[in-house]
């Protein structure tokens, strides 16, 4: 389990996200957080102004769940798997 607190590589992090990316493409998926902006702006009704922005985001419902399990991870990632005393006290 300590494994998993340490800092990795950026090799095995970027492996880890090119071989999702690879894996979504070859099922036909578009991978990237930007897309969910595109989604995002259609559900709060942006399709109404810009024809942009009509076409069909419940199928991009996946992506959108990507978005929130990055969050996700990054808050369990803060809170829960690092040293607060690592950080600095002050900011500014």
């Amino acid at each position: 389990m300590q494994f998993l607190f340490q800092t990795w590589h950026w090799a095995i992090s970027g492996f880890l996200i090119a071989l999702i990316m690879l894996t979504l493409n070859y099922f036909g998926n578009v991978f990237g957080m930007s897309s969910n902006l595109r989604s995002l702006c259609t559900i709060a009704g942006a399709d109404k102004f810009a024809d942009f922005f009509k076409f069909d985001w419940k199928s991009q419902r996946w992506n959108l769940w990507l978005v929130f399990g990055a969050m996700l991870g990054g808050f369990i990632a803060v809170h829960f798997m690092s040293d607060p005393s690592k950080f600095s006290k002050k900011l500014f």
